[in-house]
């Protein structure tokens, strides 16, 4: 599983699917479709994926992410 940062699944897991790095999802309740694309963040030994939504900057995805991994230790 990994983590949704931006777009409608904000905060929400999604199920990773091996060979897939972008997933299209569909919001029932808007209708509306948001990208995700698959990044993985290496912090020491610990490998953690993430869905960056294409709505965002890179830049803030990774803080976000890294905000995250922060709150787990």
């Amino acid at each position: 599983m990994a983590i949704c940062i931006g777009g409608d699944f904000d905060g929400q897991d999604l199920p990773e699917v091996e060979g897939q790095s972008i997933q299209k999802t569909n919001n029932a309740e808007t209708g509306k479709a948001s990208l995700y694309r698959l990044q993985s963040i290496i912090k020491g030994n610990d490998h953690y994926n993430f869905w960056f939504s294409d709505d965002m900057n890179f830049s803030d995805g990774v803080k976000i992410a890294e905000k995250i991994i922060k709150n787990e230790e």
